[in-house]
C-alpha cells in the first residue's frame, strides 16, 4: 500500500511542477535578464536597439567606452558606426551610427550575428572623430568574445581596457568592447 500511495504522490507532485514551470513565460524569463546587473562595465547609457527578431531571439549587447589617443581621456560625441551580417545575408543587414554620449560611452543591442564563410561571427566598426576614422572589428565565439590583431596594434596603449569582458544569460550574450582613436 505505501508503494503505491508514493508513486502516486510523486506523480502528482512531477505533474504539478511540471504545470507550474509550464506556467511561466519566457517573456518573463527574459525580463528578469534585462535587470541583471552584469558587473562588466558601469556604462548607464541605454542601448540602442537594434533587434528584428523581438524578444525570442539571440541577442548581443556591446557597450564600451571611445578613449582618446592617450587611452586616459574619453571622447563625447564620436560618431561609430556598427554592422554585421544576420539572417545568411551577403551583405550586412544590421546597420546603424551611434553617437557617444558625454562621458565617451556607447551601448547597443541586436541580434546575434551569423557567421560569414570560414569566419567567426563578427560586428564591425568605424570609429569617426573629426576628420580621422578607423575600422575595427569584435569577433564573437561559444564562449566569449576576441579582438583582431590590427585592433590590438591601434590599441594596446588601453592595457586591462583592450580585451573584451563577456557574460552569457538566457539567449543574451553581453560584451564590454572599449575604443581608442587614432
Amino acid at each position: 500500500m505505501d508503494t503505491t500511495s508514493s508513486r502516486r504522490g510523486f506523480i502528482r507532485n512531477t505533474s504539478l511542477a511540471t504545470l507550474g514551470a509550464s506556467l511561466i513565460s519566457t517573456s518573463a524569463i527574459y525580463a528578469l535578464g534585462e535587470n541583471v546587473d552584469t558587473g562588466l562595465s558601469n556604462i548607464d547609457l541605454k542601448p540602442l536597439d537594434m533587434r528584428r527578431s523581438g524578444i525570442f531571439g539571440k541577442h548581443l549587447k556591446v557597450t564600451g567606452i571611445l578613449y582618446g589617443s592617450d587611452a586616459k581621456s574619453v571622447v563625447p560625441n564620436s560618431t561609430i558606426e556598427v554592422w554585421h551580417k544576420t539572417d545568411n545575408a551577403f551583405t550586412p543587414t544590421s546597420r546603424t551610427t551611434i553617437t557617444t554620449n558625454e562621458k565617451g560611452q556607447y551601448s547597443f543591442l541586436t541580434d546575434m550575428p551569423t557567421r560569414e564563410n570560414g569566419k567567426a561571427k563578427r560586428v564591425y566598426f568605424k570609429v569617426k572623430n573629426g576628420a580621422k576614422s578607423y575600422t575595427t572589428e569584435l569577433i564573437i565565439h561559444l564562449t566569449g568574445a576576441d579582438i583582431t590583431s590590427s585592433h590590438w596594434e591601434m590599441s594596446n596603449k588601453l592595457g586591462d581596457k583592450l580585451f573584451p569582458s563577456t557574460e552569457h544569460f538566457l539567449n543574451k550574450t553581453n560584451v564590454n568592447f572599449n575604443l581608442i582613436t587614432n
